[in-house]
């Protein structure tokens, strides 16, 4: 469990640059644009499209950041042997919702790509399925915690 712990530690301070990297690199790109006047040859309607595109994409990278945060809040509770807390119950649903809004924000970022650079591709995009997959399996794993503290209440209740 320790070395999950780390693991999962080390992954959400990684995002978390990335995200903080992500929200400062197009603020400093819009300063030398529009204050500096470095103007590099870019049309006003292809600045809007770009700046919807980066928010899609810090929006998926905020939620990602939030559910790791959320795992790694739910360890905690995991590795002091209290598995069926509420708190950890409610966490593993929240992270499951948050990895599927990913999934839905980078389906809608790739789409949105894809019609920005005029190409439309023909076939299945299978690099939303890690988010679908941990997403379900994450609200699976809450109702599966759910049923087992019904269980250990009634169990405690009958003794």
């Amino acid at each position: 469990m320790n070395i999950l712990k780390k693991l999962i530690t080390v992954y959400y301070y990684v995002v978390g640059i990335v995200l903080l990297v992500s929200i400062l690199l197009p603020l400093f790109w819009v300063f030398n644009f529009m204050v500096l006047g470095n103007n590099t040859n870019i049309t006003l309607p292809s600045v809007y499209k770009l700046t919807i595109l980066i928010l899609l994409l810090v929006s998926l990278l905020f939620f990602h950041f939030k559910s790791i945060r959320i795992i790694k809040m739910s360890l905690n509770d995991l590795s002091n042997g209290d598995y069926f807390s509420k708190s950890v119950i409610e966490n593993f649903k929240k992270a499951g919702i948050y990895f599927l809004v990913c999934a839905v924000l980078q389906t809608i970022s790739k789409i949105f790509s894809s019609v920005y650079r005029f190409e439309i591709e023909l076939g299945v995009d299978v690099s939303v399925l890690p988010f679908i997959i941990t997403g379900l399996f994450l609200m699976f794993l809450s109702e599966s915690f759910l049923k087992g503290q019904k269980l250990q209440q009634e169990n405690d209740l009958t003794i």
